[in-house]
């Protein structure tokens, strides 16, 4: 009994055209999530708009020099005060934040003092100064809805006077002077006022006016840190699929370059063949229709259609490096179609 040769092909045809178009996507597609998880993961900040509103207040005391005249040390704000009766002055500012919701964050806040000598005809500015009266410090806020900062100190007035006299007599002009006493508060490098004092300097009497700057309704972008295996997955995941994708796009990239690069039309064409039907095709090291009647083929679309009435698989041989055959059993017949290098170059 002879011995029959079975093939069970059970695979679906995909062409060349869209095989390299589904890897192109495919790997598109990888790459650009990659990147997302990458950028997530080295950008992994939650940004979180907060709205807050700030309050500000202040409080002093004009502290006198011993007298025959007041039973106080210190008079209460409000008043007109005597000049030369002034030694000090204790200034209180009061800060306050309320949040609608926690924030975490840091500011840093110092009193200054500001001296503005002013020419008494023009009332053009002549000299102008500002100090830190006192240190720069640090408030932390830690996951809370309320940020207070309180600061106390004393101003010497009597110093600050002095100045103006000193600087009339060397001049040898007549002057206005104003000086100014409050708190700034620097958050992400931005310093601002939040209340201060006013009052002149060398005149016999002076008053005090305060300024409280109040700020409602403040939109503050937040940005908090996300947890870190969060991160870590982002990272992993992120670099899993883009090695993934640079794969694919590999593949894709040889595959073009073995369609692309060919020496003949006969390479071309057999090429795109294997290529293009590679799923329907047997290939085979020797020749199996010896005994049996040959019929020729004239062209490959004509032994698909064979392929596809018989329903017999297309099997391949290669002759040599310039001739290849291609054909389908049926009993004792075999459909062949024989592909060679002559054919193709004499064909205009």
């Amino acid at each position: 009994m002879k011995n029959k040769k079975i093939y069970k092909i059970n695979r679906k045809y995909f062409s060349f055209e869209f095989r390299v178009i589904i890897l192109l996507l495919l790997s598109l597609i990888i790459f650009f999530i990659s990147i997302n998880l990458l950028l997530i993961s080295f950008n992994y900040y939650n940004k979180n708009k907060i709205k807050y509103n700030e309050t500000s207040s202040s409080s002093y005391k004009v502290c006198l020099n011993n007298n025959n005249h007041y039973n106080e040390k210190c008079l209460k704000e409000g008043m007109s005060y005597v000049s030369s009766l002034t030694d000090y002055i204790t200034v209180k500012f009061n800060y306050l934040r309320e949040s609608n919701k926690k924030m975490s964050d840091s500011l840093r806040y110092y009193v200054y003092t500001k001296t503005s000598i002013y020419d008494d005809d023009t009332n053009k500015i002549l000299y102008e100064t500002e100090d830190k009266l006192t240190e720069e410090k640090d408030k932390v806020n830690k996951n809370s809805y309320i940020l207070k900062i309180d600061e106390k100190c004393d101003v010497s007035y009597k110093k600050f006077n002095k100045m103006i006299d000193d600087y009339e007599r060397k001049y040898g002009i007549k002057t206005n002077a104003k000086f100014e006493v409050g708190l700034y508060i620097i958050r992400d490098n931005n310093k601002k006022r939040v209340s201060y004092f006013t009052m002149p300097l060398n005149q016999t009497t002076y008053t005090i006016e305060k300024i409280n700057k109040n700020n409602y309704n403040v939109i503050y972008e937040n940005t908090k840190k996300k947890e870190e295996n969060n991160f870590n997955i982002y990272l992993i995941i992120g670099i899993i699929l883009l090695i993934i994708s640079l794969l694919l796009l590999l593949v894709l990239a040889n595959l073009v370059k073995a369609s692309v690069i060919s020496k003949s039309k006969y390479d071309k064409m057999l090429n795109k063949i294997l290529r293009e039907y590679d799923r329907i095709i047997v290939t085979v090291d020797d020749d199996l229709t010896g005994g049996k009647e040959i019929l020729r083929i004239n062209s490959f679309n004509e032994l698909l259609d064979l392929k596809d009435s018989l329903n017999k698989p297309i099997i391949y041989t290669k002759i040599n490096n310039i001739k290849s055959k291609f054909y389908i059993e049926d009993l004792d017949k075999v459909y062949t179609y024989v592909l060679k290098e002559a054919d193709l170059d004499n064909d205009k």
